[in-house]
């Protein structure tokens, strides 16, 4: 059996997912297997997917009818063999000894979770995304990072550590415990995945080494805000206040929320959107009970950021979408 199962969810990536395979097929750790669910994916992925398994006998493949991402990993899992696991998304692409290294972390400080850092890449260009906190954890430092930095850090004005599932090797049991409480969600899944992965690791290693190459295709950077990323964020607000036995993210949770709420008031801005479509998009997510019983500033936000919640609470949408769209067309007209 090998001792490393990597399960590469597959959905309308076809430009992509040769880079990937091909990078998981040239990593210098080779007891491994590479599991491809293809999650119905309309394109021509499923056939490249079954002409690698020709390819390479540590090549497996699952099709399926779309089910989601969180899905498509956790079919994976049921035919995962291996000891330990490793998420790659299919348009993402990893280093030559990303596994090794992860690998190698977690068995030199008999860790449940090893976790890298990676390269942001747009338009080919890449750039070190390095989260702040790094180093081995015990329970009690699992536990402080859950309640202090996991949902926001004041460095990097974010999450603490790397939040995405892919990026970390697991040993099973942990990693299939994470997918079950992800099932259903289709936005900010990763999170709950890495909140249940740390809450039951006894140890764990977070590394500096950039490993991931994490692709921001120009459909992410593009696609516009919808209502229903804002209602799967309350669902895993709502999922996360559930699964934490502790209550360690009592007091840090509010201020992911409203992180998330902030984030995609910045981004419809972005979007190009008339005033009325703003304000219809405000009023849907400030209407929300858990937003009206968490909205108000922060002292670990920037400036900015509080101010933005002040306009909100006082409804001055109308100066809020003005002063956005004045900076997003300063912004613009700077970098033409």
């Amino acid at each position: 059996m090998p001792e490393v199962s990597i399960i590469v969810p597959v959905y309308k990536v076809e430009p992509y997912l040769n880079k990937c395979v091909d990078s998981i097929l040239a990593q210098t750790f080779t007891d491994f297997e590479c599991i491809l669910v293809d999650d119905g994916s309309p394109d021509s992925c499923g056939k490249i997917c079954d002409e690698y398994v020709q390819k390479d006998s540590r090549v497996k493949v699952i099709h399926q009818e779309n089910q989601g991402l969180s899905a498509a990993r956790n079919s994976g899992l049921d035919m995962a063999s291996g000891a330990w696991i490793v998420f790659v998304d299919s348009d993402d692409w990893i280093e030559p000894d990303a596994v090794e290294v992860l690998y190698r972390a977690a068995l030199q400080n008999d860790a449940d979770m090893a976790v890298c850092q990676c390269y942001e890449v747009k338009n080919d260009i890449r750039k070190k995304e390095i989260k702040p906190i790094l180093g081995i954890y015990d329970r009690s430092g699992i536990d402080k990072i859950i309640s202090e930095s996991l949902f926001y850090d004041k460095k990097v004005r974010g999450f603490g550590i790397p939040i995405y599932a892919w990026g970390k090797i697991y040993k099973k049991e942990i990693a299939k415990k994470g997918i079950k409480h992800a099932l259903g969600i289709f936005y900010a899944e990763d999170n709950i995945i890495t909140l249940e992965c740390l809450n039951d690791s006894e140890r764990i290693v977070i590394l500096e080494d950039c490993l991931w190459n994490y692709r921001l295709s120009e459909q992410q950077v593009t696609r516009k805000f919808s209502k229903d990323k804002f209602k799967s964020v309350i669902v895993v607000y709502n999922r996360i206040q559930q699964i934490d036995k502790n209550h360690l993210t009592e007091k840090i949770l509010p201020v992911y929320l409203i992180q998330y709420l902030l984030r995609f008031i910045y981004k419809i801005i972005r979007d190009n959107i008339t005033f009325s479509e703003f304000k219809d998009y405000i009023l849907f997510m400030t209407g929300h009970e858990e937003i009206k019983r968490n909205l108000r500033p922060y002292k670990i936000f920037p400036f900015r950021c509080n101010m933005t919640i002040l306009l909100l609470q006082f409804r001055q949408y109308k100066l809020l979408y003005f002063i956005h769209k004045l900076k997003e067309n300063i912004k613009n007209g700077i970098s033409n």
